[in-house]
């Protein structure tokens, strides 16, 4: 083999494990940042359900307050 060929093989055996290497944490990093992507959007509803209860609770208690306490009842 000629020392061009030998020099080439001996650069492709060691940059194909890191290249490799390389590829695999690109993969990872893409699984985490849409795990977190996932979470984010999670929280994001859950203070939208627990706005959404609040609400909620504040019309119930509205419309609680507005019924008479006092007076004469009527008999049907």
């Amino acid at each position: 083999m000629s020392n061009e060929l030998q020099g080439f093989l001996a650069l492709l055996a060691i940059c194909a494990p890191l290249m490799a290497y390389s590829l695999y944490l690109k993969l990872r990093i893409d699984k985490l940042n849409r795990l977190i992507a996932a979470e984010e959007e999670n929280e994001r509803l859950i203070a939208a359900q627990k706005e959404k209860q609040k609400d909620r609770l504040a019309a119930a208690t509205a419309a609680r307050d507005r019924r008479p306490t006092r007076g004469p009842m009527r008999r049907t």
